[in-house]
């Protein structure tokens, strides 16, 4: 039997690297995917050093073949996952109309259409599990500032809740979390906080699963 492990996808040095955390306590092998070679080297390192195993896997959440294919080779290498986290995003502040449509486009498929291809390689190989969508107030309450940002997470809550009930059957728990705020060094809204709430969705038994968290 393969042994649990955490795919999280869009790893990065702050939140991404707490939520790696928080779960490789007790699920000792995460597999992390970013843009940046250099960063997934210290995001191992720093794991490693706490006991962690981890796989790293440099890919473009804008670039789906190459996505699909990352995630159809650890999938080869370590089975299903236990826990996926789609973390990918990207922040670009501009105005809606401001953008031009292809630029637009691009950020639609990291913010949303990434999520999908991942969760649709993954899930029918999970007999048990979580997929959790990191997404943000923008989803209830847009910015114009941060156009392309505000279109992508309320897509990706639509798709948390529409794609949610076809995985039940499976024992499957796919749930968006809605950060309702900005991420500061320490409270509430730090990132050990807010990978904290991760974990304990996680870790919810099934009469408590919802499709939807806001983190406030």
């Amino acid at each position: 039997m393969n042994e649990a492990y955490v795919l999280i996808v869009g790893a990065g040095p702050s939140l991404g690297l707490a939520i790696a955390r928080e779960f490789g306590r007790d699920i000792k092998k995460v597999a992390l995917f970013a843009r940046s070679e250099e960063n997934l080297s210290s995001l191992a390192k720093s794991l490693n050093s706490e006991g962690i195993e981890v796989k790293t896997k440099s890919v473009d959440a804008a670039d789906l073949v190459a996505l699909e294919a990352a995630t159809e080779e650890i999938l080869a290498d370590w089975g299903a996952p236990r826990v996926v986290v789609y973390h990918g995003a990207t922040v670009v502040s501009r105005r809606p109309l401001a953008l031009p449509s292809s630029e637009f486009a691009r950020e639609l498929v990291v913010n949303v259409v990434g999520a999908h291809l991942v969760t649709s390689t993954v899930a029918p190989k999970m007999t048990e599990g979580t997929i959790l969508y990191t997404g943000g107030g923008f989803a209830m309450y847009p910015s114009a500032d941060y156009g392309s940002l505000s279109a992508g997470k309320a897509a990706l809550k639509n798709l948390a809740e529409s794609a949610a009930g076809d995985l039940l059957d499976r024992g499957v728990h796919l749930a968006v979390i809605n950060i309702c705020g900005f991420v500061e060094p320490t409270g509430n809204f730090s990132v050990e906080q807010i990978a904290k709430k991760y974990g304990e969705i996680h870790l919810q038994g099934r009469d408590e699963w919802k499709f939807e968290y806001n983190y406030v």
